[in-house]
């Protein structure tokens, strides 16, 4: 099988996998009784069932690379076909909540959850689809760090870690969305509205889908496979070790997507992608 081949091969394995997983932790047995590793972390912290939804954002900043590689420039055809996309998976997410609260008999138009697993994917989609055709391959590191730093700073500075309403993204999604818009959040002083799958914290969603495309330029950019995957594992540690250095400052947390928690998924699924190819 040619190299070429091979790459691919490893991306459809390695989604493969984040599907098994999102199988296993989507369908755990018994809600009542759940191993540790298949819950989520409560509010700050990592489980292996944390690693799910990442590993498809970046598989999806990969697969950008490969179908947008042909095009240099942004014009009508390559911005009507991310358009298209986007519009696509953001309409299939609200049909699944339509239908799940038909099937419970719960449907109400104003509690329709607006946004959602789906939603993000397209919103993350889009942002990082037309950022990497306009930015050049050599600035794709530096405006994904710039994203993650505009998005920390904000954190920090606007109340962005507490576990209450006053949470800056629960505050501005409850101003523009509604608070029966968004889903319950349990916390100890009481629950209330919040979406994890928010506006502000899809923001360094398109970082991570940048750090994918950069991944998915290595692939290609590089002829000698060994060298690929030397280039593609010495990346995703570097962003693992940040990552864990950062949460001293920046807690991980996947219901804020912290600029931390894009480090250390990213770079886990480099590392993985990377053994994949040398298996393959």
């Amino acid at each position: 099988m040619s190299a070429p081949n091979n790459r691919l091969l490893a991306l459809d394995v390695i989604r493969g996998i984040t599907i098994a997983g999102m199988i296993l932790v989507n369908n755990p047995g018994s809600w009542q009784s759940v191993y540790a590793p298949l819950q989520h972390a409560r509010w700050h912290g990592l489980t292996s069932t944390d690693l799910v939804y990442p590993f498809f954002m970046f598989i999806m900043g990969v697969a950008i690379h490969f179908s947008l590689r042909k095009f240099d420039k942004l014009n009508t055809t390559v911005s009507l076909k991310i358009i298209r996309r986007t519009v696509a998976l953001f309409a299939v997410g609200i049909a699944l909540d339509c239908f799940s609260k038909l099937c419970y008999g719960t449907f109400s138009w104003e509690h329709l959850r607006i946004l959602g697993v789906m939603q993000r994917l397209a919103l993350a989609y889009a942002g990082g689809a037309f950022l990497a055709i306009l930015i050049p391959k050599k600035y794709y590191l530096a405006t994904a760090g710039g994203i993650l730093l505009l998005y920390l700073v904000l954190l920090q500075c606007f109340n962005g870690y507490v576990h209450s309403a006053d949470n800056l993204i629960a505050v501005i999604d409850v101003k523009l969305l509604g608070a029966g818009h968004l889903i319950k959040e349990a916390a100890e002083g009481g629950s209330f509205a919040f979406e994890p799958e928010g506006l502000l914290s899809t923001i360094p969603c398109w970082a991570h889908v940048l750090f994918g495309t950069f991944v998915g330029s290595l692939i290609t950019g590089i002829t000698e496979n060994k060298e690929r995957i030397r280039q593609i594992a010495l990346f995703g540690t570097v962003l693992l070790f940040a990552g864990f250095l950062l949460q001293y400052l920046d807690p991980i947390n996947k219901k804020l997507w912290t600029a931390s928690y894009t480090l250390i998924t990213s770079g886990t699924a480099s590392l993985l992608l990377a053994l994949l190819i040398d298996i393959i």
